[in-house]
């Protein structure tokens, strides 16, 4: 990053990169109480009135929990093959709802794992706290979870004690320098004002540009390393509308579809100061993100009602319908834990397991004989439904933003 690519207002927010005291990083100026939002105000409308439209639409709260549950677990798949784990969506299910002996699960599992319970530790809080659940203390507990188990996120909730830089195999090379080690504290600690607002100070602007705002400035600062920090913000986007009383929504796919679009945007966002193309991309992004959402709780309701249609011939109170009636809460499931979750006999649950898969509502995931696997194939293509082109061949996969 030299002083020429930055606007003439952003080079007042240069200093000395730590341990290169020939180059310079950049130290984002805290965010604005109000923005001029004009020229994306129709972007803003439609992404209000989405949010509330899909918030509106989820009237069962057990209903909702049970299908954020499987979000959670595409938003994670999606997030691992970002950062270069190869695990697919079946894979963290199958961690999620029929783990093995946590001492045997796989090296790249860790990760989305580790992302997960971050993920639902975050929205839980903020869903009982609202803004209060603001707080450093909150944000280091987030990327600790975060690092669990994973040397690359060392040291577990902590701020990173390194320069850093992005876009670039040496600091001379980098598209953006963020802050040195120094000032992360100062940083971190503006953007919590900005998030929980002290007295005397309102939330002025609408919630979803300030999702918008938070997301570019953590990073901004890049408060942990690259991976953490992106984590992080990948955790605050859903954490801030569930802080609002709205459905957290989550945005990976559409950031990963249009990767090159996302960074564009940041470094443009981050060099010269102005917020317009960032705030048009972000909020296309979360709008589509919502719509992602909606159709995938339609077709998990849709999914529900194929299978009562294809065991109408079954009695209502069969052991196959309440296998049935829980398949959404847990789509990966083994003979034992039917036995156990259902208090069925395994001869009981060994045939209604036999009924479904015969219909195609179940398939077992191995031939083992010993300890079968059985997995919901209908969930499976329901959360994949859009994911073509996530999955295309897109170049650089490296979180380098």
């Amino acid at each position: 990053m030299r002083v020429a690519d930055l606007s003439l207002p952003q080079r007042r927010y240069t200093v000395p990169a730590a341990g290169y005291p020939d180059l310079i990083a950049l130290v984002p100026p805290s965010l604005p109480d109000r923005l001029d939002i004009t020229g994306v105000m129709n972007l803003v409308e439609s992404a209000t009135f989405s949010l509330g439209t899909y918030a509106s639409e989820l009237h069962d709260p057990a209903t909702f929990q049970t299908h954020l549950d499987l979000l959670f677990c595409r938003e994670v798949s999606i997030s691992g093959q970002v950062n270069l784990a190869d695990v697919s969506l079946t894979d963290v299910l199958v961690e999620r709802f029929a783990p093995q002996d946590s001492s045997q699960t796989r090296g790249n599992l860790k990760l989305p794992i580790a992302f997960r319970n971050a993920l639902d530790h975050a929205v839980r809080l903020a869903r009982q706290q609202g803004r209060d659940v603001f707080t450093l203390d909150n944000l280091l507990k987030i990327h600790a979870i975060c690092a669990q188990g994973l040397a690359d996120l060392a040291p577990a909730g902590e701020f990173r004690t390194k320069q850093t830089w992005i876009k670039g195999h040496r600091i001379k090379m980098a598209r953006v320098v963020p802050p040195p080690p120094d000032y992360i504290q100062k940083c971190m600690g503006e953007l919590i004002a900005f998030l929980a607002p002290g007295p005397g100070r309102t939330a002025s602007m609408p919630i979803v540009i300030r999702i918008a705002l938070v997301a570019a400035q953590v990073k901004a600062i890049q408060p942990f390393n690259i991976l953490g920090s992106d984590l992080l913000m990948r955790i605050l986007i859903p954490m801030m509308a569930a802080a609002e009383g709205m459905p957290p929504i989550l945005v990976s796919n559409f950031l990963h579809r249009y990767h090159q679009a996302y960074f564009d945007a940041l470094f443009d966002q981050q060099l010269s100061g102005n917020w317009a193309n960032w705030l048009e991309f972000f909020l296309d992004g979360y709008r589509e993100s919502i719509k992602e959402m909606m159709a995938i709780t339609s077709g998990l309701r849709r999914l529900r009602q194929s299978w009562a249609e294809q065991t109408q011939d079954m009695r209502s109170d069969s052991a196959a319908h309440r296998i049935i009636n829980t398949l959404l809460n847990c789509p990966v499931f083994t003979v034992q834990t039917v036995q156990r979750d259902h208090s069925m006999s395994f001869q009981t649950a060994n045939n209604a397991i036999s009924a479904l898969t015969e219909r195609g509502i179940i398939r077992p995931l191995h031939d083992n004989r010993r300890n079968r696997t059985f997995i919901a194939p209908g969930v499976v293509a329901v959360l994949e439904e859009d994911l073509s082109a996530h999955n295309a061949d897109i170049g650089d996969r490296r979180v380098s933003a």
